[in-house]
């Protein structure tokens, strides 16, 4: 690439909206400023010669080294021809803006380039080579005339007026040459029908105003938007497979930025018109809908109207799948009428047209909320004018908004880092090409989970380099090449101190961590000189050790103190020896708090699931937790069990709100999507919740795609019910949130380790009210808890023969009932009315801290040999429920238990539950484990079956007591 002439020391930027349009860019963090000593001279549809213009140059013109004119439409201004002062004296002088569109004629055009043209030549005369020249607008007006064949077409063309080619000849010595460029394809450089310039367009003008003749300015604006577009996205994108669709003006711009190149989209993302989408939906992970709803005038009815038909339109998008929904029009409309010179136009007279009430009334569709953008970002998403197009900014954001709220905050430091990159200081360094000289390794993680290798300056050995880690293209460590390695000892004049290592990563990192990324290594801060060997993608071998490095520093945090809970043993008459023991709050205040914290500023993270092997190493399940002000972390807010704390979370707040919530809040845990554990551990501040009656309830969830309320399971839903809490009271934070006070209230029960009676009596007068007249008053029978309807992909242990149990407790008068199939309210009225309960111990027990009235009799069954759960032990004694433990267990694999059922029934005798014992000997269960065993090693092969396992499934579907079983097994011959 050649450059034509130096960088100047002082550019003034002159011309039309053009100009306008770039200010704004800088002003709102689109772009960066093009040069350090700048100045821009723009008013919109102002003609170049028109009084603004000329006074504004002759102010600054000996102050500059350069003038630089970015010529927008020649037309502007044509009302001066009805001006008598100009048609009697020829004087120009005042006010003529936009383009009257009655006087276009060839002929009038003709006075109009006259005009342009005299002005030109006599900035020419008086500026000398301080003049630069851009005929913007007619070279993209040309390329449009000349892809369309208009004027004669590719070969002869020839407009009646305004023709590139003569006027870059008549003012070759200051004009920049861009007639090659209609031959390219450079639509993707412009935004809309006017010309005005998008980032690329404007990567365009900062080569140009650096010096590069106008065809090499595009070849490397080109090359450098092709490398860089994966910065736009998250950088897992390639991950999933994306089908954007919709109505919306983001949707248009978008169809055309596509079309057009303007920017690379990842292999698997695909913008379809509704009718295409609607028919290849089902073909994606994603289905996303930029929808063009907005409110100006409407009434509330009509607002609720179009919503409503708005929901039908999607509904039939992708019919039994979610569609994640976008309302971009109606937010970009908000973030334009905020501007001084639009006077808030365009906000809806209603409160319920605004984009956030309108997210709101969206569930339990899934909503990307652009409502909770900060001001300062939302401004510079949305190109300036009233045409409500995304910026790249903005499409950084829909993007990134697309896979996860929580990637906001990446997707405006990524694509900081493009236009850093692509629009990076003109003049300045746009590389450290020194790097280019460094030798060096990337090592990838070592054996002590360090991501390792080693780098030098072979012109200044005894210099210590600096490398750079990338996460993708997510920066994550910055290193120096200062640790001793022997073996490179005199290599090169290597003092052999050049050896790196990141040591443990932050625990934030380990939030976007996952098998399959690429860890990069470079020797600059872009990412652009990698060293050997990188990249390396990570597995889960390297994963592992790369987060247990992460980890090691606070294993001794999260371990719980070794202290005797109470004799689990079961003694032959089948009662409980466990005595519930609770440690005492004063010898841990950070996980007991004696009262409710309350916090006059907090930052709540959102929570992410961590990998299976943390809970392994150190009990950790998910990451991320509360801080208060000073950005230290609140332990008390962290989720723990008698166990120790599960909950990953760096000691100092690393992430940032993206999101404030101007009022006083409740916190109310962490919401887990597993029956028992929801309540449990879920609920372990419910007794607070009325208490606090006015105040919203803040919930964390380790589940991106459920960002509200009605998009929660539906048995917690169930649960929230009938504890009186509304949906509209419930926040869930998915992204990085401040809140103006928080209530965090202490715990009321913790796993395996206690059970407050307030608390669960607090939950159960609640459930109790929600019943009203309709709560059971009588206790009769006994009732049996099945788990022999549950499909084998279920977490927990197959029981052989559960079925021919549950026959034989039908003739003795229990009803048997299977709690998975029956509504939360069903199984309260259940346990609340029945007399006797029995069943193999699992989460469907849990529904009994609902209740206010319990079975006077629970017999629970073991599921594994010699174990009991220490929760129930803890909730027979607050409901002061008479509980036996039984283990009838023969043995057990991981998956199948076998039960002596017999034993369990002569036990039942004694108690008085049954008339009569079990008869094994009708039932052959050794047989059945046996078969039970085979169908879970032929499962885990799904289609792929040999005719040894094909024979072996034909005798498991014939001779299986288990109905399930023989339905899957049936389900693969």
């Amino acid at each position: 690439m050649e450059r034509i002439a130096p960088m100047p020391k002082k550019i003034a930027i002159v011309g039309s909206s053009h100009v306008s349009w770039w200010e704004h860019a800088i002003a709102t963090r689109q772009i960066p400023q093009p040069h350090d000593d700048i100045t821009f001279i723009g008013r919109g549809a102002m003609p170049i010669w028109g009084d603004f213009i000329r006074s504004g140059i002759a102010g600054i013109e000996d102050q500059v080294d350069q003038v630089f004119l970015l010529l927008g439409d020649f037309r502007h201004g044509n009302r001066v021809l009805t001006d008598d002062k100009f048609l009697r004296t020829g004087n120009t002088s005042g006010n003529f803006l936009n383009i009257a569109k009655e006087l276009i004629s060839d002929e009038n055009d003709k006075i109009l380039l006259q005009l342009i043209v005299s002005f030109l030549q006599e900035l020419r005369e008086r500026l000398g080579p301080k003049l630069r020249i851009l005929f913007w607008s007619l070279t993209f007006r040309e390329f449009q005339s000349l892809e369309n064949g208009r004027y004669g077409g590719r070969g002869n063309y020839h407009h009646p007026v305004w023709n590139l080619v003569d006027l870059v000849d008549r003012f070759r010595d200051v004009a920049v040459d861009t007639t090659p460029l209609t031959a390219l394809p450079i639509h993707s450089f412009f935004l809309d029908a006017s010309g005005h310039p998008n980032v690329k367009g404007h990567a365009f003008l900062y080569r140009v105003l650096s010096g590069l003749d106008a065809l090499a300015a595009y070849e490397s604006v080109c090359a450098d938007f092709g490398a860089c577009s994966p910065l736009l996205f998250p950088p897992d994108a390639d991950r999933y497979r994306v089908n954007i669709t919709g109505d919306s003006i983001a949707f248009k711009a978008l169809e055309k930025a596509a079309r057009t190149r303007y920017f690379l989209m990842p292999a698997a993302w695909e913008v379809n018109d509704l009718k295409t989408a609607k028919a290849a939906a089902g073909q994606y992970d994603r289905v996303v809908y930029l929808s063009g709803l907005h409110f100006q005038d409407e009434d509330p009815q009509q607002i609720n109207a179009k919503i409503a038909e708005e929901k039908t339109r999607i509904a039939r998008l992708n019919p039994g799948r979610p569609v994640l929904v976008i309302f971009w029009d109606q937010w970009a409309r908000e973030v334009v009428s905020k501007r001084p010179e639009y006077h808030q136009h365009y906000l809806p007279k209603m409160a319920e047209g605004y984009a956030e009430r309108i997210e709101q009334a969206f569930a339990p569709y899934q909503v990307g909320r652009l409502s909770t953008v900060a001001a300062g970002d939302a401004d510079g998403m949305v190109e300036f004018g009233g045409s409500f197009y995304p910026s790249g900014k903005g499409y950084a954001a829909l993007f990134h908004l697309m896979i996860s709220e929580a990637g906001l905050p990446t997707a405006f430091s990524r694509y900081q880092q493009m236009v850093a990159h692509c629009l990076g200081p003109v003049g300045g360094a746009r590389a450290d090409t020194g790097s280019a000289r460094m030798q060096g390794h990337f090592d990838g993680i070592g054996v002590s989970g360090e991501l390792c290798g080693w780098a030098f300056d072979p012109d200044a050995p005894q210099s210590r380099v600096p490398v750079y880690i990338f996460a993708g293209n997510q920066p994550i460590a910055s290193l120096v090449a200062d640790r001793f390695r022997a073996d490179l000892v005199s290599v090169d004049g290597s003092d052999g101190y050049c050896g790196y290592s990141s040591g443990p990563l932050a625990l934030s990192l380990l939030r976007n961590l996952h098998a399959g990324v690429e860890i990069r290594a470079s020797f600059d801060a872009e990412g652009r000189l990698e060293l050997p060997n990188s990249p390396v993608r990570l597995d889960q071998e390297a994963l592992s050790r790369l987060s247990l490095t992460a980890i090691q520093p606070w294993q001794g945090e999260y371990q719980a103190t070794k202290q005797q809970r109470g004799d689990y043993r079961i003694p032959s008459d089948g009662s409980s020896l466990f005595i519930a023991k609770k440690i005492a709050s004063e010898n841990d205040p950070s996980i007991y708090p004696r009262t409710d914290l309350v916090l006059d500023y907090a930052v709540v993270e959102s929570v992410k699931r961590l990998p299976a092997f943390f809970k392994a190493v150190v009990r950790a399940r998910v990451i991320g937790g509360i801080y208060r002000e000073d950005g230290s972390l609140e332990p008390a807010a962290l989720g723990s069990s008698a166990l120790g704390v599960f909950q990953l979370a760096d000691r100092i707040l690393t992430t940032t709100p993206t999101r404030h919530i101007d009022a006083e809040c409740l916190y109310g845990g962490m919401i887990l999507n597993h029956y028992g554990h929801f309540i449990i551990e879920g609920l372990a501040r419910a007794h607070a919740f009325q208490r606090f009656a006015s105040l919203p309830i803040v919930f964390t969830l380790p589940y991106a795609d459920i960002s509200q309320a009605a998009g929660l399971p539906v048995y917690i839903k169930a649960m929230f019910e009938l504890l009186g809490i509304a949906q509209e009271r419930i926040i869930l934070v998915q992204e990085t949130t401040s809140f103006k006070k928080l209530v965090i209230p202490k715990v009321g029960m913790r796993w395996w380790d206690f059970l407050d009676a307030g608390h669960q009596q607090a939950m159960a007068a609640q459930v109790k009210k929600s019943f009203g007249a309709d709560y059971p008053l009588q206790k009769h029978g006994s009732i049996y808890l099945s788990r022999s309807k549950l499909s084998t992909s279920h977490d927990g242990n197959v029981i052989c023969g559960e079925a021919e149990f549950e026959n034989y407790l039908r003739t003795q008068g229990f009803t048997v009932v299977y709690p998975e199939t029956l509504t939360v309210k069903e199984q309260v009225r259940l346990f609340c009315s029945a007399r006797n309960a029995v069943g193999f111990v699992g989460s469907g027990f849990h529904t009994l801290l609902l209740c206010a009235d319990a079975p006077e009799k629970i017999v629970y069954l073991n599921r594994k040999k010699a174990a009991v759960n220490p929760q129930f032990p803890l909730i027979d004694k607050v409901l002061h429920i008479d509980g036996h433990y039984l283990d009838g267990v023969i043995r057990n694999s991981a998956r199948i238990t076998l039960v002596d059922f017999e034993a369990v029934s002569r036990a039942l005798l004694a108690s008085g539950l049954v008339q009569k014992p079990f008869d094994a000997g009708r039932h052959d269960l050794e047989t059945e484990f046996g078969l039970l065993s085979d169908w879970l090693d032929i499962k885990k092969k799904g289609k792929s079956l040999s005719e040894q396992d094909r024979k072996r499934l034909e005798v498991i579907a014939g001779r299986c007591l288990n109905r399930v079983v023989v339905e899957e097994a049936q389900g693969l011959l």
